[in-house]
């Protein structure tokens, strides 16, 4: 018989009968009766019992792997960041430190500052109304997207920034909730944040067997009564999904050993500015003062050793005469500190400084401050930063179009759709105005681009000038620009061969020379160091 290479499930159940029945013949027997070689038998055989059980395979087996414990996640292995509770106020008074600060209010203006879109999901007419739809929604919110999105970005602090669905029947201005629309149809009344410091302690989360996130739980800071949010009511923001842990992971996490040390060292620098800033105080003991007891003048020179320092109101009483050569008083000095300390700490908090931005690709803070450089690297350093902003609003994008678009659709009964619209928010990055003309120029050079009206409407979008308002003569507009020496043609009425290539060749020597002036302005300031 032909040996097969797979059983189906009712001959493996039949071949673990007869290997557990006690009169079970020889494996090759076996293997001749279900046509298979001996090393499948043999492989069935070794298995335990269990292990025959076919699984659907619509069924969750194993785990994501995330530590937890009933509600509570315990990933991190440091104890100021294994839980939540333990790690919202380190954020916070992370947050409050002016290196971290910068980072954070670059990030916020930069998200803030994004453009955003809805595309259709098809060409179809019900495909644009889709979008028509969601525009609308978006618009009708009783916040305005930019404060959703200002918000939203203390996802990357905390890691997570969850947000509770509200939706509303649009039935006019006038109902309660208002609306622009009265179609009557479902829209969101806005995406309500919830904190990430009320969350119960604890039990934060609702998982099932298999480590889906399930639900959030919820209670006020004054000790309010738990509320059990469910996940399809929210909008869960993460920095990044690694083992489906619904918090998470802080883009300060790795900041924090930085922080910790430049921090620390700043408040060592302030003690040591005001406790040494003059000096090292020191009191001799002179003839006539008593040494022993409670309130001896040793134990009043001991408390005015410890306590001085420069303020407002420093300056010391002394009940005794100056000490003489004789050795009669009370003397006090100040031992001059070394002009140099052992410890640079202005360097060591700069590295750590530096250290801080590094981390958050945010390093172009310090160009000018701590280094030498060119216009052209702190371009693409920025460059750097605003693709690593975008890909946070891609983030933000992504869990917008998976989960809280197609609800709103769903719950209006939306049907027949190509695919759902997609919100996108357009790059955070500044435009290259130089290497985007040169570009261009070298296209139209090669014939690779034909110059036409999307071509002139991108490049006076580049350069930030307006769109035109009538229509103008492009070989007298050249001809009034061109270069000495520079040969223009006419500008002919379009034809079937010649005029088209002359309204080709004029549209391209404009670029040319649009190019040209975009590089005469801008290419200097490439080269211009930084101080």
């Amino acid at each position: 018989m032909p040996r097969r290479r797979s059983l189906s499930d009712e001959q493996i159940t039949r071949l673990r009968e007869r290997l557990a029945a006690d009169d079970a013949p020889s494996t090759r027997k076996l293997a001749e009766e279900f046509g298979v070689s001996a090393m499948t038998v043999s492989r069935y055989a070794r298995m335990p019992k269990e292990e025959f059980a076919q699984v659907s395979p619509f069924e969750e087996i194993g785990l994501t792997g995330l530590t937890r414990y009933g509600g509570q996640v315990q990933e991190d292995y440091d104890v100021r960041w294994k839980t939540l509770s333990r790690m919202v106020p380190v954020v916070q008074e992370m947050l409050n430190y002016p290196i971290v600060a910068a980072v954070m209010h670059a990030i916020e203006m930069l998200m803030r500052g994004a453009e955003w879109s809805v595309q259709p999901g098809g060409e179809e007419l019900l495909d644009e109304e889709a979008a028509e739809f969601i525009e609308g929604c978006i618009d009708d919110m009783s916040q305005s997207w930019s404060d959703h999105v200002s918000q939203a970005t203390t996802f990357l602090p905390y890691g997570f920034a969850p947000f509770e669905i509200v939706y509303k029947r649009r039935l006019g201005p006038d109902k309660d909730p208002a609306s622009k629309y009265d179609d009557g149809k479902i829209g969101w009344r806005k995406f309500a944040i919830r904190s990430q410091d009320t969350l119960t302690p604890g039990r934060e989360w609702i998982f099932d067997d298999a480590g889906g996130i399930q639900a959030m739980n919820q209670t006020e800071k004054t000790g309010g009564q738990s509320v059990t949010i469910p996940i399809e009511k929210l909008i869960l923001y993460r920095s990044t999904a690694a083992k489906n842990n619904p918090q998470g992971r802080s883009i300060l996490r790795p900041v924090y050993f930085a922080y910790y040390f430049a921090k620390n060292l700043a408040d060592i620098e302030s003690i040591t500015a005001e406790r040494m800033g003059t000096g090292v105080p020191i009191v001799y003991m002179g003839k006539g003062t008593s040494t022993k007891g409670a309130n001896s003048d040793i134990s009043a020179a001991q408390k005015i050793v410890r306590d001085i320092r420069i303020d407002q109101q420093s300056g010391i009483v002394i009940p005794y005469p100056k000490q003489t050569a004789d050795g009669t008083g009370m003397l006090f000095e100040l031992l001059s500190p070394p002009s140099r300390g052992i410890i640079d700490f202005d360097a060591a908090i700069k590295r750590y400084n530096q250290q801080i931005t590094q981390t958050v690709l945010a390093h172009f803070l310090f160009l000018g401050l701590t280094e030498q450089g060119t216009q052209s690297l702190a371009v693409r350093l920025t460059d750097l930063f605003a693709d690593a902003v975008g890909a946070w609003l891609g983030t933000m994008a992504d869990t917008l179009n998976m989960y809280a678009i197609p609800r709103l659709l769903r719950l209006n009964g939306v049907t027949g759709l190509t695919q759902f619209p997609t919100l996108q928010a357009q790059s955070v990055r500044s435009a290259d105005v130089v290497s985007a003309m040169q570009a261009l120029q070298f296209a139209v050079n090669a014939g690779a681009l034909l110059p036409d009206q999307g071509v002139e409407e991108y490049v006076r979008d580049l350069l930030g000038l307006p769109e035109r308002s009538a229509p103008i003569q492009l070989g007298s507009d050249i001809a009034n620009q061109q270069k000495p020496g520079e040969q223009i043609a006419d500008e002919q009425e379009p034809g079937i061969g010649e005029g088209e290539a002359t309204k080709a060749r004029t549209r391209r020597q404009r670029l040319e020379r649009l190019a040209d002036l975009a590089e005469a302005a801008f290419a200097p300031e490439l080269d211009r160091p930084i101080k």
